[in-house]
């Protein structure tokens, strides 16, 4: 019980790794919101306060006016310039602003007019908390601390009967505004936990990780309209997926898919965003400067020798890579990347003397002969099977790079 409601007051009820992968969203949401509600509360100060200089009934409050509308001002450029660059501002810029709203309604419910019912600064405890997202901790925290600030300036100020009765509203209405301010905090970030996983479902692969065929389909558009914010367009092919789907299973084919996309990933992600397009094929946009061609082949193929899984002790990717060229339409491009590439796949079962629709099992009579596991197994030993092919990595240029690997893996009882 005391855990929950700590994770409660502390994380608004979320699991603190889900809470703190929201962050930097609702850092920005408090951040547009502050410079919103600021700017109309500015807007509104500066219009009253103008208003006091002309209409006696007024005059008393020009001061709070005056100083509400210069601290909104403030706070508005705070949040559309320093908050932007350091969004570490925005929190203390949040807290600033409720602390001038209550300050506000303290100031016109005691000092200006000691003798009437506290409405406003009630109607500000309310209101002004709801409109940022936070730890429902900090958020019942700053309402207790404007209850104490009002209870102390009302005590200097009113009589005794008339800080009775606004103490009591208070009390009541500032208890019931902590409640009703933390579950509407909970609602809020169980609100964009929901918005972030939709949206994870949206735009990446849920195998990989990677960015799936929707976003990779957004972004083409985007470049179509402008063309030269691209380097390099790369396409990949993992080579003998259906093999190992068929002789190993489909987990195994999980693990080789989700190997080549961390492959893929660790070497062109630091220069663009990688994609996965289709069941094993994958597409790279670089965006940024990266190396040439050669030297990306040269990096996967790096990569991929030392990749070893559970069931696959290795891969082969098969690449196709096209430069950005000014006078070639985009289309061209991604059309010449995917014939690059499945002129190394072709290449690929060539060199290795195999049919592409034909699919050898390890469990076939030739394979198990050759099968260094099934020899011992004859021996009266019980190893995990172990068969290795020779394979080769292409990565579509004149000179093929050939990268001997082992393709097939299965842990065996």
């Amino acid at each position: 019980m005391t855990k929950q409601i700590g994770q409660f007051l502390f994380f608004a009820g979320l699991d603190p790794m889900a809470y703190k992968k929201l962050s930097s969203e609702v850092t920005e949401s408090n951040r547009r919101n502050l410079m919103i509600f600021s700017l109309i509360c500015a807007i509104a100060m500066a219009l009253f306060t103008a208003a006091s200089l002309v209409l006696p009934l007024l005059a008393e409050n020009c001061p709070a006016y005056l100083f509400s509308a210069v601290s909104m001002f403030v706070l508005f450029f705070a949040a559309a310039g320093p908050a932007r660059r350091q969004p570490t501002l925005t929190l203390p810029g949040v807290y600033l602003f409720i602390a001038t709203v209550f300050w506000f309604g303290i100031v016109l419910g005691t000092f200006i007019a000691p003798e009437q019912q506290t409405t406003s600064f009630i109607v500000m405890l309310f209101a002004a908390p709801l409109i940022f997202t936070d730890r429902p901790l900090r958020i019942s925290f700053a309402v207790a601390l404007g209850m104490i600030v009002y209870c102390i300036c009302a005590k200097m100020t009113q009589t005794p009967e008339m800080f009775e009765n606004n103490l009591i509203n208070v009390l009541a209405y500032g208890i019931v505004g902590m409640i009703v301010s933390s579950f509407m905090m909970r609602i809020k970030f169980q609100r964009y936990a929901f918005e972030q996983e939709n949206r994870f479902l949206s735009e990446f692969d849920q195998l990989t990780g990677l960015l799936n065929r929707r976003s990779y389909d957004q972004h083409i558009r985007k470049l179509s309209e402008d063309r030269g914010q691209w380097n390099m367009i790369c396409a990949f092919d993992v080579n003998g997926l259906k093999t190992v789907n068929d002789s190993l299973g489909h987990q195994a084919g999980d693990e080789l898919i989700i190997g080549a996309a961390n492959c893929i990933s660790a070497v062109f992600g630091q220069y663009g965003s990688c994609y996965r397009v289709g069941g094993d094929e994958f597409m790279a946009i670089l965006t940024g400067p990266c190396p040439e061609p050669e030297e990306l082949s040269e990096m996967l193929a790096a990569r991929t020798r030392g990749w070893h899984g559970v069931l696959v002790s290795g891969m082969s990717i098969s690449m196709g890579a096209v430069p950005y060229r000014e006078d070639v339409p985009l289309s061209q491009i991604l059309h010449e990347a995917d014939q690059k590439m499945y002129a190394a796949k072709a290449n690929y079962y060539r060199m290795n003397h195999i049919e592409r629709r034909r699919t050898p099992t390890v469990s076939s009579a030739e394979a198990a002969a050759d099968c260094p596991a099934k020899k011992l197994e004859t021996q009266g030993r019980n190893p995990p099977m172990r068969c290795e092919v020779n394979a080769w990595v292409f990565h579509g240029k004149a000179d093929l790079i050939q990268i001997p690997v082992i393709l097939f893996q299965r842990r065996m009882s």
